[in-house]
């Protein structure tokens, strides 16, 4: 599955900015990511964002489908608000 990355340290270095901001995000990052996002959904194909356990049901909602971040309690979470198990 064909997936889009389109938030945080290229984002931000397209952007002009020479560290990363954290959330809340710029407006013009705000808007590209929206931007990037819907059309994403538009044409079926997966955006990934990194997430943490306190934001990634709220991703999920709005249609982020690769979540990066690196963290078990944020995949835990996903998965259970998503009511999928952990293949074995």
């Amino acid at each position: 599955m064909p997936a889009i990355v389109a938030a945080g340290a290229r984002a931000s270095l397209s952007l002009g900015y020479l560290t990363i901001p954290r959330e809340p995000c710029p407006v013009e990052m705000q808007t590209a990511r929206d931007r990037v996002l819907a059309a994403c959904r538009k044409n079926g194909i997966a955006f990934q964002q990194g997430c943490t356990a306190d934001n990634v049901i709220a991703r999920i909602d709005e249609g982020v489908r690769v979540i990066a971040g690196h963290s078990e309690a944020s995949a835990i979470k996903g998965r259970a608000h998503q009511k999928r198990k952990l293949p074995v």
